[in-house]
């Protein structure tokens, strides 16, 4: 148990292609293998869920949005990494084509969009892939950070307002959280977390970074990418400036 968490359960929401692997598995240390929460993706979640065996962990890591905290805890204390939007979606689409389509043995709604996308970052180069995006999954995709802040990943989820309506809901759940850090400052943001709970400096070993590649330096692209992008660069930038206790050292 964390001492400063009074005995309450840490969820460390992994938004995708921000760093999450590196920081997901420097957390597993600090607690017992029984304590974690053995899912990491969606539909794990729900299996546990409908076993009824998703409540009684220290900690839970992954790739989910605010709902499952919420599921779990009341008033959840949420860690998460934010990144600067274009490069988060760059990764994304450099990640996506350099694996195989993922969870071939599963289904579901979240399972076929991921695959969808995996299939067109084999088939597109990125300002293709960018325009699949927008046409089969909306702004949605692109403003990924704000949506798991305030809907969460629930296919099943109600709430049809659109990212730029969602902004003012996510700020507000960025200040709720117990911790944010940043990919662009990563190591620093570890020392501030590790200052935060009181653990012994050191640095984490990065893991699952996407392989190197060149963005477009089309002009016009880029303006239509940073529109795309511009709720969650929103967000990032009102994370990284509000001079909020979990972020009392800014970085720069």
């Amino acid at each position: 148990m964390i001492a400063n968490l009074a005995g309450k359960p840490l969820f460390f929401m992994h938004i995708p292609r921000t760093g999450g692997t590196s920081l997901m598995q420097y957390l597993d240390q600090k607690f017992a293998p029984a304590a974690i929460c053995p899912a990491h993706e969606l539909f794990e979640f729900e299996q546990l869920k409908q076993q009824h065996q998703l409540v009684g962990y220290s900690f839970y890591r992954g790739h989910f949005g605010i709902d499952l905290p919420r599921l779990v805890d009341p008033s959840p204390s949420v860690i998460t990494f934010l990144r600067r939007p274009i490069a988060r979606v760059f990764s994304t689409w450099r990640h996506l084509r350099s694996h195989a389509v993922p969870f071939q043995q599963e289904s579901g709604r979240l399972v076929r969009r991921i695959q969808d996308m995996a299939v067109a970052a084999h088939r597109f180069d990125f300002e293709a892939f960018c325009q699949f995006a927008m046409e089969h999954h909306g702004p949605w995709f692109f403003n990924s950070m704000t949506v798991l802040c305030t809907q969460g990943r629930n296919p099943a989820s109600t709430d049809t307002r659109s990212p730029h309506e969602l902004l003012e809901d996510a700020k507000r759940l960025i200040d709720e959280f117990f911790f944010v850090g940043f990919t662009e400052s990563f190591n620093r943001s570890v020392a501030r977390l590790q200052s935060r709970f009181g653990w012994r400096p050191e640095t984490i070993a990065h893991a699952n970074a996407a392989p190197p590649s060149q963005q477009s330096t089309d002009q016009k692209f880029h303006a239509w990418l940073a529109d795309a992008t511009a709720v969650d660069d929103q967000l990032y930038e009102y994370a990284l400036k509000k001079p909020h206790e979990h972020n009392s050292s800014a970085d720069p």
